[in-house]
């Protein structure tokens, strides 16, 4: 359950509803952006709002254990971020998405909270939109999906040489009986 405090209770009910989403991405170097229009600061952290971050996926929730990859475009304008992402590891990085409630006067946080948090899963380069691309996923992600990897002796001895994953398997086909024989 969901508990607001109560300025926020109060914005939720007029309808008159001023949010923005923060989104933190935790690369080599830390990248915080706004959709705010202007920059936010929270924890520490100054979410910018220039023209770097150029959008993400919609996002919605379900009450399932479905989640898709969500998509996140970059500028290839800025190159601090086009070096990170291109140039260095950027898989499995942490990606985090949260909702930040704004005064409507003064633009000042009033709350926060967490919409959608993710790994790294892909990235991607467009000269044609001059956009890079983040895809990341949920942990949710990884339960749909298929593995490819097809497993046999040598092949699970190249990734764990030390287990013995298949030294009882001729014994799965046996038929064990009660009392030791069949029919007996």
């Amino acid at each position: 359950m969901k508990v607001f405090p109560s300025e926020v209770l109060i914005m939720l009910q007029s309808r008159l509803i001023s949010y923005s989403y923060l989104l933190r991405f935790e690369l080599e170097t830390v990248f915080a952006f706004t959709s705010a229009g202007h920059d936010i600061e929270h924890d520490g952290i100054t979410y910018q709002a220039d023209g770097t971050f150029q959008g993400l996926d919609s996002l919605s929730r379900h009450a399932e254990m479905r989640v898709a990859e969500v998509k996140f475009g970059f500028s290839m304008a800025n190159q601090a971020v086009m070096s990170v992402i291109l140039g260095s590891n950027v898989m499995k990085r942490r990606i985090t998405i949260e909702r930040a409630y704004l005064n409507r006067e003064t633009g000042e946080v009033m709350f926060v909270e967490q919409v959608w948090s993710g790994t790294v899963v892909g990235k991607s380069d467009d000269d044609g939109n001059s956009q890079i691309q983040l895809t990341a996923a949920s942990r949710w992600s990884q339960f749909e999906r298929t593995n490819t990897w097809r497993t046999t002796p040598h092949s699970h001895k190249k990734r764990y040489s030390d287990d013995e994953c298949f030294k009882y398997a001729a014994k799965a086909s046996e038929t064990i009986y009660w009392a030791g024989t069949a029919g007996g």
